[in-house]
């Protein structure tokens, strides 16, 4: 009997633990994003810097961002941020997990600057 009750809760922890890594955060403030105009391009379009950073204790992934029509004329590794087809939003780090304090930097060229927000991560 004590054998079972021990593998139902072995086997409750590991599904609650595998869960709780998939689940949405809260704390959409944990990812800070910033921006500025950084320079101008050859072509005398103005480039600016983007950085996000994970300002929260715990690893992120599936980081979505709304970014509006995104463009740019410069080439951004789409593995750093890459728009989602035809929608509103873009994909950042490839999806992958973001640690606690790193950042992501790109640049990108454009007449007017974009507004970027958090739309949703996982913990």
């Amino acid at each position: 009997m004590a054998l079972i009750f021990r593998f139902m809760f072995m086997l409750l922890f590991l599904l609650s633990s595998s869960m709780a890594s998939s689940v949405p955060c809260k704390h959409t403030y944990d990812l800070q994003i910033l921006q500025w105009r950084s320079g101008w391009t050859g072509q005398h379009v103005p480039e600016y810097t983007v950085q996000m950073i994970n300002g929260g204790s715990h690893s992120l992934s599936e980081i979505i961002v709304n970014c509006g029509t995104f463009a740019s004329t410069l080439f951004i590794n789409p593995n750093v941020f890459k728009r989602i087809g035809n929608t509103n939003t873009c994909m950042v780090n490839g999806g992958d997990l973001m640690a606690p304090g790193k950042v992501i930097r790109f640049r990108y060229a454009n007449i007017l600057p974009f507004k970027f927000t958090v739309s949703s991560f996982k913990c």
